[in-house]
């Protein structure tokens, strides 16, 4: 998988994020109930995520460049831009716009900042499994190369639908208010699809090519499938989501995009960190009036994708600086 392709992926999951947050931007009249159920089953960008970040670590751990220091550095540039984005959005102006959604008891504050709750931007939840996930990547990455490709994926997608069940059956009673014990439940959920991105990497460097001449570059092909594969995942359990994910990744390698489409998704893939951070503090939290304010809901998700990409574009560079000065990168 190139640094395109995986901007490609990127760009493609942060427009699902924005898909499957649209709900509370509108509010609970805002979707038909066909149209909620559609995009709550199919748009699931975590896992596209989890498998391209599998990807590039485990090719970073078979090239010897995957140390506790450049793990350390990585997540630590995570946390400035989440940092950056706490102080703008909830703490500069969410304290003073909106201080009835932005409490200010210094234990919240702090755990907030942290990413340990997530009360301020809910939509931040997979920072601290992510991170948690990523500085392991070794040990996963050793326990991937002994047990093998197909063991690998059956042992984490049986631990991903267990704790998937286990959020099902005790995120309201138990869960919600136990962070300590639902990190851990998200952190293990989450593994599957991380997983299958080191397996397609491990198969990459065993000699193996990711992709079928016969469907490369066939773009009707190719999108005839993946209406297909989304499709079926509407019309199946959602504890497919682990298999769904990976089988979107390898479908869309054979997917030749372009100039219009890379002008589009590779830079959203680029900004889809940032994007990721901003998007939930701009229409849910702080300015959902002037979103609304479009009426018509493809035109408010369209403004709502432009202006989180255009507030990226402005504190990349301002994150990108901290880390320099810090020697993070």
């Amino acid at each position: 998988m190139s640094r395109e392709q995986s901007a490609l992926v990127k760009g493609l999951a942060i427009l699902l994020m924005l898909a499957y947050h649209f709900g509370r931007v509108l509010g609970p009249n805002g979707l038909s109930n066909e149209m909620a159920m559609f995009i709550g089953k199919t748009c699931h960008p975590i896992a596209f995520f989890m498998v391209v970040s599998g990807y590039g670590l485990y090719y970073a751990y078979r090239n010897n460049r995957l140390t506790y220091s450049y793990l350390l550095k990585r997540n630590l540039r995570l946390f400035i831009s989440f940092w950056l984005v706490v102080l703008l959005f909830a703490v500069a102006l969410g304290f003073w716009l909106k201080p009835e959604l932005f409490p200010r008891s210094p234990y919240l504050v702090l755990t907030n900042f942290l990413g340990w709750r997530w009360d301020y931007n809910q939509y931040t939840w997979f920072l601290l499994p992510y991170v948690f996930v990523s500085l392991g990547s070794r040990v996963i990455f050793k326990c991937v190369d002994r047990l093998g490709n197909i063991l690998s994926i059956l042992v984490t997608c049986a631990i991903s639908l267990l704790m998937t069940w286990l959020i099902s059956r005790y995120y309201m009673t138990f869960l919600r208010y136990n962070y300590w014990a639902y990190h851990p439940v998200l952190v293990l959920q989450t593994l599957s699809n991380f997983t299958f991105g080191a397996v397609m990497a491990r198969w990459f460097f065993a000699g193996h090519d990711l992709t079928w001449s016969k469907l490369k570059g066939k773009n009707l092909l190719v999108l005839a499938l993946l209406v297909i594969v989304f499709v079926v995942k509407w019309l199946l359990p959602i504890p497919i989501v682990p298999y769904f994910a990976a089988i979107v990744v390898l479908i869309l390698l054979h997917f030749s995009p372009t100039k219009l489409i890379q002008h589009v998704f590779v830079p959203l893939g680029n900004k889809s960190m940032m994007m990721w951070f901003v998007h939930g503090y701009l229409a849910w939290k702080l300015f959902n009036d002037f979103y609304l304010m479009f009426k018509w809901p493809p035109l408010i998700w369209l403004v709502w994708v432009i202006t989180s990409y255009l507030v990226a574009c402005l504190l990349m560079p301002v994150s990108d600086y901290i880390s320099k000065v810090l020697r993070l990168k």
